[in-house]
């Protein structure tokens, strides 16, 4: 019973914190959508956002949370359930290896969601940093980074830098001269006024032919993560292939470069 409770109040915090988005995310569209009039614009993660991008990316980190949390409820529910089944029927009288896949809500499962932390602002106690200068920087290779303002910011305020390049020759020149803790890039993007559907596992393939083992996250839409090219980035070496800033933000804690 007290196992139960505990992993209970474990997963208490980020779901206290999408209610409260939830709650005041009428008060804040409407100030957002009066600024939008007047044409303001904000200077986030060194991008310079008009009011409907700061909208439509808060929406998205929000929608983000909210799959995160009705996850996380159906894993209290289902370790609800169990317990009140009794061990035969629970994770303790398991076999070893039951239960391992990750929507299944078991108890290993609730046990390992404090990962998805990070998105929602943590309330566990920070963890320090590693000392190494690669592991306080990242390369984010995108087309578009004004999208990834936010996450850039956050990552910024927790001291990492962040190099950004529009084009794989760019951040191939930069991984000729820097080293990082991290290469994050999205899938598909433009260069040089070509579409290149496939730039993100062009990128990993180059990267792992010049020997370099820099984890690669690939952060792109969610279509595009469902793709044969996902596949093909992470046979390539890429490590996550991605559409959630929440599952994003976990695979940084994992690599150190947030705090859990």
């Amino acid at each position: 019973m007290n196992e139960t409770i505990d992993a209970v109040a474990a997963l208490l915090w980020p779901l206290l914190a999408a209610a409260a988005l939830c709650m005041f995310r009428g008060p804040l569209a409407r100030v957002i959508s009066s600024a939008a009039r007047r044409q303001f614009t904000l200077r986030i993660g060194g991008q310079e956002l008009d009011m409907k991008q700061v909208s439509e990316q808060q929406e998205n980190m929000i929608e983000d949370l909210q799959v995160q949390v009705r996850r996380l409820r159906e894993q209290v529910d289902q370790l609800t359930a169990d317990r009140a089944l009794g061990p035969a029927t629970g994770q303790v009288g398991r076999p070893s290896g039951a239960g391992d896949d990750t929507r299944s809500g078991t108890a290993a499962d609730v046990g390992s969601s404090p990962d998805l932390g990070p998105a929602f602002g943590a309330a566990p106690p920070p963890r320090s940093l590693p000392e190494s200068p690669a592991a306080s920087a990242i390369l984010w290779v995108d087309d578009h980074p004004s999208n990834n303002a936010f996450l850039i910011d956050r990552l910024e305020r927790n001291g990492i830098r962040v190099d950004t390049a529009l084009t794989t020759a760019a951040a191939t020149d930069l991984l000729s001269t820097r080293r990082y803790g991290a290469i994050l890039t999205d899938m598909n993007r433009t260069e040089n006024g070509t579409a290149v559907p496939d730039a993100g596992l062009r990128l990993t393939e180059t990267v792992r032919a010049r020997g370099l083992t820099t984890p690669i996250l690939v952060f792109t839409s969610a279509h595009t993560a469902c793709c044969d090219t996902s596949d093909q980035a992470l046979a390539a070496g890429a490590r996550t292939v991605t559409s959630s800033p929440t599952d994003l933000t976990g695979e940084l804690a994992t690599l150190g470069l947030l705090p859990r």
